[in-house]
């Protein structure tokens, strides 16, 4: 990753600033990309999008997007954030903001490294079946969520205390590479070390940005 952020200083600042810098790699998003909508994202009026900026943008500006019923949820390196969109704003509206790129949280995004390459620690396993924590979007319901990982063939087996976007599950390993597919999850890694316990007030605060490389 911090190969990622030299680059930035070596002259190719135009390229480094469309890179996503994420827990699951570096990602260089197409310049003035704004993807249209599936339905299936649309969650009680609502959707998810990584919308990148030029530049920070000016108080005046954020507020005015906030006052359209943009919802930044958080900061993602460089000059990006996580926000929720209301089904009714117009995507052209993006254009008057200085944005580089709009994307989806696409599922590469959203699997963490050790699931993808097979290297997941012994204490994930629950037989042939792993542990996983899986972060959800904003507002998804518990029984929506319960919904989602019995449509994959899991069960959830607990809630991170504090806040109901995380959610513990054992799934197969298939199961949970695939349900990143599934336009409201957001993160999924490897369930914690059970011979190490946690403090799930304090990971759920911790984890708020998963998405994004600390």
């Amino acid at each position: 990753m911090v190969v990622g952020l030299c680059l930035f200083f070596l002259g190719e600042k135009g390229w480094a600033q469309s890179r996503l810098l994420l827990k699951t790699g570096n990602f260089e998003l197409p310049s003035q990309t704004i993807p249209g909508v599936d339905k299936q994202e649309i969650y009680q009026g609502i959707y998810t999008r990584i919308v990148q900026f030029q530049s920070i943008p000016a108080q005046r500006d954020r507020e005015t997007l906030e006052s359209m019923g943009i919802n930044f949820l958080a900061y993602i390196p460089q000059n990006a954030f996580l926000v929720q969109v209301p089904e009714n704003f117009l995507s052209t509206n993006w254009k008057n903001f200085n944005v580089l790129a709009v994307t989806a949280v696409l599922p590469e995004f959203k699997v963490d490294p050790r699931i993808t390459s097979s290297n997941i620690p012994d204490y994930a396993w629950a037989g042939n079946d792993l542990r996983v924590l899986i972060q959800w979007m904003n507002g998804i319901s518990k029984s929506d969520q319960l919904q989602i990982i019995q449509q994959f063939g899991g069960r959830a087996t607990d809630y991170v205390e504090g806040n109901s976007e995380y959610l513990e599950a054992v799934l197969s390993l298939e199961a949970a590479q695939q349900i990143a597919n599934y336009p409201h999850t957001l993160f999924i890694e490897p369930g914690s070390d059970p011979g190490e316990p946690e403090d799930f007030r304090g990971l759920s605060q911790h984890r708020s940005n998963a998405l994004h490389h600390p």
